[in-house]
């Protein structure tokens, strides 16, 4: 708009300049001395120097006619030494007799090599000011903006004729020291045909326009054929044809082209002007629509409606000279189209999106934004799916051991969170979506109302179902200081083994139920999140497996080994089911404290506490497993013979030790805790062995003693009875 507000400015200048020139010359100019007497009823009347360095003709019957060679006006005081317009030739002529018909002929128009120099200063005040003072004052003497419409239609000019006109290779060139601004619109040709009331006539205008300060250059060109009903006040513009293509930063190396068709009605009685069959191709994306406007001349409204046909954003971005993302799904960004309806004024704006796609995904909703010194949006979004997973980088083997590599440079990488951005905002959104996929979860019916405001992002009340269950979500950020983070979520009758199945391809538990999470953290970087991590969560599942280990089985092969045998059911499924799980934990200052994990199934009871602290990356757990006298359940009567066995298994290690083989790490644990309970049981076994040989030993001596005795007794009686038949 500031384009064509600059040429419309720049014309009217020189249309002014000329008709001046012949004003003076029909008033003031004696023949003799003509160029002198012009030059300085200029400076009498603008204060300003004008140079007429070329010849001069003037033709007074039955033309009244100008022409000028070569001539220069200077620049108001203060706006530099450079001419604030400049010709190489002028020719203008009008005939004298119609005049007295009421009517205006006027041959043809040319102005060649016109340059111009517009300027804004630093306090806002033009360099042509000082040459509109009086005609604004005029303008204002005469009434409002509605006598304009009286004044055309009562305008005594019965008639107009214009043969052509013509301007070659003009240029205007726009500095604004309150925008800094520096645009130069060159090589600026207007052509236009014969001109007569009520009649329509060719206009062809091309030029080139550069902003000096972004280094944006665009060659444009239109043509029209043009009809003006100067006492109605209308201006119609048929098979208006207009292109262009656009260079700079941002734009594809060769040039952005446009191309448009449409016609354009001013009304300036009704104060409407309006954009018909508007049809056109920008980039290779083709569009149609149509535009209303009301009250052009005091509030204007904008109403519209704006058709984008199907396109290839992957192309666009390539044509843009930007590398397309490489996606996980090869044929996102492969489709879009567009269909909306606008509305504005300088104080509102309105996009009503009627159907967009993105190639499998349409979105419905509207955008509303409130203008002026107070900005804010309002922004309601339908989207009937989406899988944002699509639209990410694909996973690699390389790309995440790479992520595992940096871990610990990541920790303290600044997570850089634009809060100037967030502070300006006053954005009010709600967000509906039908099926949501996103790091593999599924969610449908979501609805996601967000606030941002005062510095703060806030999610209230936000509602969605996922795996059989639902979801309640609040949770803010507040960069109003070191960033705040906090979240208050709950989830019902929720099926975890999907769940985790589909977040991380694995998971460790199924079964259903509910987790509470209570949490606060502060910080610009991760480490500090983790250490500033405070708060409660709670879990509670019942009838669900944990995956990947079997501590039934296990426990019946740490006892054969105890009984040198082997166990019977090593195909025995690698899951322990439960009946119920709950666990709560509280976060302190980054470590989370839980002492009331309580799983249950019919064979085991499996308790623990102890801590996670996330700031070191460590666990430090002791859970206690008994097995129950009940023999049904995972296992049954196969297990009978573990019954009141009681275990205490410690899981101590880091995160990475522990996520590598969790299952590893606990069955060592068992295996340790039995084989210190074997140990003790081969102590127990050697002592009770010992003091067996001991008693044998001690027993056999006895009866030897017995016997030695016996034999030394019968010995001795048998010597004395041999003596005694010695003696007989």
């Amino acid at each position: 708009m500031k384009l064509f507000k600059w040429i419309v400015i720049g014309l009217l200048a020189l249309v002014l300049l000329a008709f001046i020139g012949v004003a003076v010359l029909l008033l003031a100019v004696d023949r003799g001395e003509y160029k002198q007497e012009i030059v300085e009823l200029v400076n009498q009347h603008t204060g300003r120097e004008l140079t007429i360095a070329g010849d001069l003709d003037i033709s007074l019957f039955p033309w009244v006619g100008l022409s000028i060679g070569e001539l220069s006006m200077s620049n108001a005081q203060g706006f530099g030494d450079a001419p604030f317009v400049k010709a190489h030739a002028a020719n203008i002529k009008v005939e004298v007799l119609p005049l007295l018909r009421q009517e205006l002929r006027v041959d043809r128009i040319e102005l060649v090599d016109v340059a111009l120099d517009l300027q804004r200063n630093a306090v806002g005040v033009n360099n042509w000011d000082d040459l509109t003072t009086s005609d604004n004052a005029d303008a204002t003497s005469s009434g409002g903006s509605n006598s304009a419409g009286a004044d055309v239609q009562n305008s005594p000019i019965a008639a107009l004729a214009i043969r052509g006109i013509e301007i070659s290779n003009a240029q205007i060139r726009w500095r604004d020291a309150q925008q800094l601004t520096d645009a130069l619109l060159s090589s600026f040709n207007l052509r236009v045909g014969e001109i007569t009331l009520h009649e329509s006539f060719p206009l062809n205008m091309d030029f080139v326009f550069r902003d000096q300060t972004s280094g944006l250059r665009a060659v444009l060109d239109l043509s029209s054929d043009v009809a003006l009903d100067i006492q109605q006040q209308r201006y119609q513009f048929d098979g208006l044809e207009f292109r262009a293509s656009v260079e700079g930063s941002g734009f594809p190396e060769k040039g952005a082209a446009v191309e448009l068709n449409a016609s354009l009605l001013i009304d300036l009685v009704e104060q409407t002007a309006a954009i018909r069959s508007l049809k056109g191709v920008a980039m290779a994306i083709p569009f149609d629509g149509g535009f209303m406007a009301e009250q052009i001349l005091g509030t204007p409204q904008v109403m519209g409606e704006l058709n984008v046909g199907t396109f290839v954003p992957r192309d666009l971005i390539a044509a843009l000279g930007a590398v397309a993302p490489e996606t996980a799904n090869k044929d996102a960004l492969s489709s879009a189209s567009a269909k909306v309806m606008l509305s504005a004024t300088p104080q509102a704006a309105s996009l009503e999106l009627q159907e967009v796609t993105l190639d499998s995904t349409t979105i419905t909703g509207k955008l509303d934004a409130r203008l002026g010194d107070a900005p804010s949006q309002s922004i309601a979004l339908n989207i009937d799916a989406l899988n944002l997973d699509d639209y990410l980088p694909p996973k690699s083997e390389a790309g995440e051991s790479a992520a595992t590599g940096n871990a610990p440079a990541e920790e303290d990488a600044l997570i850089g969170l634009p809060v100037d951005v967030i502070k300006a905002q006053d954005i009010t959104t709600n967000l509906n979506v039908g099926e949501l996929v996103v790091s593999g979860v599924r969610v449908s019916k979501l609805n996601l109302p967000l606030l941002v405001r005062n510095g703060r992002i806030d999610i209230r009340d936000a509602s969605a179902e996922l795996y059989d269950g639902t979801a309640d979500l609040n949770a803010n950020v507040d960069v109003n200081r070191a960033p705040v983070f906090a979240t208050k979520t709950h989830l019902f009758g929720v099926k975890i083994g999907p769940l985790l199945d589909d977040l991380q391809g694995d998971g460790l538990l199924s079964g259903t139920g509910d987790v509470r999470l209570d949490l606060r953290t502060q910080g610009e970087r991760v480490s500090e999140l983790k250490s500033a991590l405070n708060g409660t969560m709670a879990l509670n599942f019942r009838d669900g497996q944990i995956k990947g280990i079997n501590v039934a089985q296990s426990l019946r092969v740490a006892k054969a080994k105890l009984s040198g045998g082997d166990a019977d059911d090593a195909d025995a499924p690698k899951a322990t089911d439960f009946s119920q799980l709950s666990v709560s934990a509280r976060a302190v200052n980054g470590v989370l404290r839980s002492d009331d994990l309580d799983v249950r199934s019919p064979l085991l009871r499996l308790t623990g506490k102890g801590d996670v602290d996330l700031t070191r990356d460590f666990v430090d757990y002791k859970a206690r497993v008994l097995v129950t006298d009940d023999a049904v359940g995972q296992g049954g009567a196969a297990y009978a013979d573990l019954s009141g066995l009681k275990l205490s298994v410690p899981i101590r290690g880091h995160f990475d030790d522990l996520s590598a083989d969790i299952t590893g790490a606990i069955i060592g644990a068992v295996k340790d805790d039995f084989d210190a309970k074997l140990d003790d049981k081969k102590d127990e076994l050697q002592d009770a062995l010992d003091e067996k040989k001991d008693k044998a030993a001690e027993k056999a001596k006895d009866k030897l003693d017995q016997k030695k005795e016996k034999a030394e007794e019968k010995a001795k009686k048998k010597l004395e009875d041999k003596l005694k038949k010695l003696l007989e």
